[in-house]
């Protein structure tokens, strides 16, 4: 590499037409995408309203992962129920080194 070589490839000061000024092109978000894609119309309707076709017809099949999904989706994922036992009902212990937190543990605890 040579001294004249560097120097052609930099940038120069000032107006320098290889500086890209407005930065780089933002992409779109993938959620806008594919959005975009689930609301193409077809001969049949949208996108979207075919494969929730698809899903039924599937479900009604006997297809237990379109069921699920179905379900999933429409109403909500099955919350989890964790049941505690041998619970020991002792008070919590709050250790602060911080004695700006420390006071104001102190007040929430006293409130």
């Amino acid at each position: 590499m040579n001294k004249e070589n560097i120097e052609k490839h930099q940038f120069k000061k000032g107006y320098d037409p290889k500086r890209n000024l407005k930065g780089r092109t933002p992409m779109p978000s993938l959620k806008d995408v594919v959005a975009k894609a689930l609301s193409e119309e077809t001969d049949t309707g949208t996108v979207i309203e075919l494969i929730i076709k698809t899903l039924v017809s599937l479900s009604r099949d006997g297809n237990i992962p379109a069921t699920k999904e179905l379900f999933d989706r429409g109403f909500g994922k099955a919350g989890q129920t964790i049941e505690q036992t041998n619970i020991e009902q002792k008070p919590l212990r709050i250790i602060v080194e911080d004695e700006e937190t420390a006071e104001l543990v102190d007040k929430l605890a006293n409130k």
